[in-house]
């Protein structure tokens, strides 16, 4: 399960694996749609499996990031007004705590 203490290199592994198994798991969906269909509808076939495959990615990407975010809504720490304002003299935004 990933958290925020997860390091990337575990983070980057559990990321290869899901895209390797959707990579593979996607093909044999194609070669399924493939076989259940005539010779003759077979372009009509394969174009249509990847269209919908087209639209759920776009739906995915869509609603990816908003489920990810509800679902961390509230678990995030209060921000820190002392580290904001280091950063800001830091960057030169400010000269110093207060201005």
């Amino acid at each position: 399960m990933l958290s925020v203490g997860t390091s990337s290199l575990v983070t980057n592994t559990y990321f290869f694996l899901l895209g390797l198994s959707l990579g593979l798991i996607l093909q044999v969906l194609v070669i399924a749609v493939q076989n259940a269909t005539d010779y003759a509808d077979l372009g009509a076939a394969t174009s249509g499996a990847t269209f919908f495959r087209s639209i759920g990615g776009s739906f995915g990407v869509a609603a990816g990031p908003a489920v990810a975010r509800a679902a961390g809504r509230g678990r995030r720490p209060a921000p820190d007004p002392e580290l904001a304002a280091g950063l800001a003299v830091r960057l030169g935004l400010c000269a110093h705590w207060g201005a």
